[in-house]
């Protein structure tokens, strides 16, 4: 048996980023392996800075999770004007000093960012046993009290319900995620029918990486470059990642 830490992430707003370049920041229908840590990490308190405490709970999980909706896109332009300095200004300078300033030159720097509207996964960590880093009831009490406030992908995404995490003993994430109430956390009654229907699937998807008990043949095998190398200059490499419909009659495609 297995141990793994099963909680919900659910927001109005989600933005799963993938990779960018230049102005266009897009993003992909389901948590990156990087953000999820990086959100768990967040709630027990370690800073980005902190890269052993980061190393070892990358080590200490395998990542999986299960898309429920994928939610509705949503596109936004981004302008934001600034004044770069090309003069030492000693003194604090409000926004009208700046612009009035004949030493600095206003730019507006341009940005496309996209989300995902009421996109709603279960995420599915396996403690790796033996390995260093948080336990899971650990992981578990930390997202139910968070140290730095959480959110999905980017702070304009903030998560509209409680994970709601719990400890769960199985053999793969298949049954560790029939063990997990998907009902208990109200979703029916703060999301509207029609915003339930965005990007729903008629069966569920699940994710998961090499190493990762699924309990699943995988469809597909696709490279994902969301594997963290350090934080502080925000550097990944890319992994494995499996996905696959649930399978026609199962549990999970039955309850949706």
């Amino acid at each position: 048996m297995e141990r793994f830490v099963v909680f919900t992430l659910y927001g109005p707003l989600a933005a799963w980023g993938d990779i960018a370049v230049g102005e266009h920041r897009p993003v992909t229908t389901h948590p990156s392996r990087s953000a999820v840590l990086g959100l768990i990490a967040g709630a027990l308190g370690i800073r980005r800075d902190e890269t052993e405490a980061l190393r070892q709970l990358d080590r200490g999980y395998r990542f999986g999770v299960r898309v429920e909706s994928e939610g509705a896109p949503l596109r936004d332009f981004h302008t934001v004007q600034r004044a770069d300095k090309t003069a030492r200004l000693n003194h604090l300078l409000t926004r009208r000093d700046e612009l009035a300033d004949p030493r600095n030159v206003a730019t507006t720097p341009r940005s496309i960012r996209d989300y995902r509207c009421d996109a709603r996964s279960t995420v599915c960590l396996e403690h790796r046993g033996g390995q260093p880093g948080p336990e899971p009831d650990l992981v578990a009490a930390a997202l139910a009290r968070p140290r730095f406030v959480p959110y999905l992908g980017r702070k304009s995404c903030p998560p509209a319900l409680p994970f709601a995490a719990l400890v769960i003993e199985a053999d793969d994430m298949q049954s560790a995620l029939a063990q997990y109430d998907p009902e208990r956390d109200g979703l029916d009654e703060v999301v509207s029918p029609e915003a339930q229907h965005l990007g729903h699937h008629d069966r569920p998807r699940y994710y998961w990486e090499d190493g990762y008990p699924s309990g699943i043949p995988p469809q597909r095998s696709l490279p994902r470059h969301d594997q963290v190398v350090s934080r502080t200059p925000w550097q990944f490499q890319p992994r494995t990642e499996h996905d696959a419909a649930a399978p026609a009659g199962s549990e999970q495609a039955r309850e949706q």
